[in-house]
């Protein structure tokens, strides 16, 4: 299945993935392992995380946000 990347806002240290499934109601199996949480500007406690497609995502809560999109990101081939 397909993944959607989210942002959240989270207050305190850094999220475990099961803190995130539990504060948004999702399940394990819902929440990319192999991505985890992933710390994008500090300052403001924003983190991303995968979510899959089919998982329902919470469209009232404040904290998180998305669905982005998440381009697959390769390196140049870059020859002298």
């Amino acid at each position: 299945m397909s993944k959607m990347l989210y942002s959240i806002n989270w207050t305190g240290e850094k999220p475990t993935l099961e803190q995130v499934a539990q504060k948004f109601g999702f399940k394990n199996k819902d929440l990319d392992v192999d991505f985890g949480v992933v710390e994008i500007d500090p300052q403001d406690n924003l983190y991303s995380v995968l979510v899959e497609e089919t998982a329902i995502v919470p469209k009232d809560a404040k904290n998180i946000k998305g669905p982005f999109s998440n381009p697959r990101i390769e390196p140049f081939d870059l020859k002298e």
